[in-house]
């Protein structure tokens, strides 16, 4: 099954499958045939297999897809996340891979799924600190339009000296 989706057999794949092959086999390094298939790009195998797996929403397949900068399969994947901000062992989340793979169009795409832009790993690095160029300034405006979104409730001195408990 590896091989096929390595080659990006979908025949193969799907003949594998229909034996009875299980999709969710790992390689002693841990890499199962969907993993294989996006790391080389394997579209139609990727497609295939997310039809088969429940490995969507699993963080090391998607932050391989932003890696690679696969905006194909990110557009197939998107759709079964269930946390877009999931994070990987290293505290990388997907956005964080898609801005250090120089990716604008994964970066976009993450960002219009509420991907945040200011989660940060355990270096204590966001995405904006590996961003730059168009990259740095999408994400500046996600991060303003975020703010916009959620406003802050300010109050005045005299509503908050009237809500305040009174110490005597």
């Amino acid at each position: 099954m590896h091989i096929a989706a390595t080659q990006g057999s979908v025949e193969t794949v799907t003949a594998l499958l229909n034996a009875g092959a299980s999709p969710d086999l790992k390689t002693f390094t841990s890499v199962t045939p969907l993993m294989q298939a996006i790391i080389k790009n394997r579209a139609d195998v990727v497609k295939k297999l997310l039809r088969i797996t429940k490995a969507t929403c699993k963080v090391p397949y998607l932050n391989a897809v932003c890696q690679q900068g696969n905006v194909e399969i990110l557009r197939m994947m998107i759709r079964g996340v269930g946390d877009i901000n999931q994070c990987d062992s290293d505290g990388n989340t997907a956005l964080i891979e898609a801005v250090k793979a120089n990716s604008k169009e994964c970066v976009q795409i993450l960002i219009e799924n509420r991907a945040d832009p200011l989660l940060k790993n355990k270096e204590g690095k966001s995405s904006v600190s590996y961003a730059k160029g168009e990259i740095l300034t999408i994400l500046h405006e996600a991060i303003n339009k975020q703010r916009l979104a959620t406003p802050t409730r300010t109050m005045k001195k005299t509503q908050l000296m009237k809500s305040s408990p009174m110490r005597t």
